[in-house]
Parts: C-alpha cells; structure tokens; sequence
C-alpha cells in the first residue's frame, strides 16, 4: 500500500501556520480520495503494483467478482483446471436433446433434441447429425440378420438358398405355418391343395 507523506510536520508547543495544516489537510484528502477510495465508494491500488499472492481467496467478498469487472477475454483456457467446469457449470440444455454439433464443419456445439422413438444418426449424406427414423436401406446403419425372435427370420435374403428357406422358414422338421409354405406340383392346385398365403409353382 502506498505510504502517506505530509509536507510539513507539526510540534506541540510550537507555533502552526495555517497554511501549512491547511496542506497537511489537503495531502490527507487527496490520499484518501485519490489513492485508495474513488467517487463511487471503490477502492483501487493507485499506482502502486500489488504484491504477488497477497489477495486470497477469503479475502474476496462472495460475489464482488462479477462479469462487469472482468475484462473481455479476461478468463483463457490456460486459466481453467482441468475437470474444473462441472455439469451444473457448463450450460442448461433442451429437453431430450444432446450437446454437439449437428453441421458437418468444426464450430460452437448446440442443442440437438429428438422425439418419441427417433435415434441420433448422420443422415444419408453425411452432412447432418440429428435425431430421426432409421434408414433401414442403408448398410452403414443395419448390419447381421434381424433374429426370429425379434420378428425377422435369420437369414439373409441376399443368398438365393436363403431365400427359398424363408419361403419355408419353419422346415428342417418343423411344420411350417399356413402362408409360410412353398409348394410344387405337375398340376394345378386344388380348392384344398394349400393355406392362403402358401406359394404354388406347377411345373
């Protein structure tokens, strides 16, 4: 902290001129005012530099640092710890929506929010990443065979043995069901030859 220096000095039992306390005076007031306390109640350093590490953190009012005192740009990366920015710090995000970047370029993340039953996906052309339906013509996005179990039949449709074998995709010593069927004859079927649904080749 700066020092206070009166240009004169005063001594018990001797004659003062009022001149000199009226600068003793005016030494105080511009001190004061000038050095440590400004017009609008703050209280600043003046031209002296501040001694490293001399401001902790208790000596700082909760909440006394506000945006306004900080400077543009004030706050770098290289000032921030490592894990130091939590969840609740980081932002408020939209319902049912993921933080990122939904444009095939680099830029500032946003909100990307779905609905009931969409999935996060790159579409088609691979220049948007959002929430919608699933292209199920795609081979980038279906891979493998949809089990029985889960309503498909195993296979895969693309091998011609495969194919015949969905036709009659219960065989191999299980009765298929009506609809499921392929059938063959050297004439034509008659009104209880097959179930609806069966396939009839005559040949």
């Amino acid at each position: 902290m700066a020092s206070l220096n009166l240009p004169y000095s005063i001594t018990n039992g001797t004659p003062t001129d009022a001149t000199q306390v009226q600068s003793n005076f005016n030494a105080i007031k511009a001190f004061v005012e000038g050095d440590l306390v400004q017009a609008d109640g703050t209280v600043k350093a003046g031209s002296i530099a501040i001694e490293n590490d001399s401001i902790t953190a208790e000596k700082i009012a909760a909440g006394a640092v506000g945006s306004d005192e900080l400077a543009t740009n004030a706050v770098l990366e290289a000032k921030i710890s490592n894990n130091a920015v939590s969840s609740a710090k980081l932002r408020t995000s939209a319902a049912l929506s993921v933080m990122g970047r939904s444009a095939n370029t680099s830029g500032n993340v946003a909100d990307i929010a779905g609905t009931a039953n969409q999935v996060l996906r790159v579409n088609n052309a691979g220049t948007t990443l959002a929430f919608g339906a699933l292209n199920l013509e795609s081979t980038d996005a279906i891979t493998g065979q949809l089990l029985r179990a889960n309503g498909g039949t195993g296979l895969n449709a693309s091998s011609a043995s495969n194919l015949l074998q969905q036709l009659n995709v219960y065989g191999k010593g299980t009765a298929a069901p009506a609809g499921w069927r392929l059938r063959t004859s050297t004439s034509a079927p008659g009104a209880t030859a097959g179930d609806t649904g069966d396939i009839w080749i005559q040949y």
